[in-house]
């Protein structure tokens, strides 16, 4: 019976760049996944409530035009454009 011994490996890793890559990854997946969100996707994403969504960030005309819905049905917004704007938006907040 042969014997095997275990090697001590050690890897350096550089947490920022780490961190850029998964969320690149994270990123890339998201996009290729949704082509649009509704409220509640939108809330998960970001973290903010509903109301504060419906309050501050849906009647932002760089949001708003983003907005997609048949008659009363429920409202969607594309994914990709409404993102970009929702980080525009918190970019003016201190």
């Amino acid at each position: 019976m042969t014997k095997m011994t275990l090697a001590d490996v050690r890897v350096d890793l550089d947490e920022k760049q780490l961190r850029d890559y998964i969320n690149k990854k994270m990123d890339e997946q998201l996009h290729q996944v949704y082509w649009t969100i509704d409220i509640n996707k939108f809330s998960e994403l970001t973290g903010m409530s509903k109301s504060t969504l419906e309050n501050v960030i849906l009647q932002d005309p760089r949001i708003k035009q983003y907005e997609r819905k048949k008659d009363r049905s429920k409202r969607y917004w594309l994914y990709e454009q409404t993102m970009e704007a929702y980080l525009n938006i918190l970019d003016e907040w201190e």
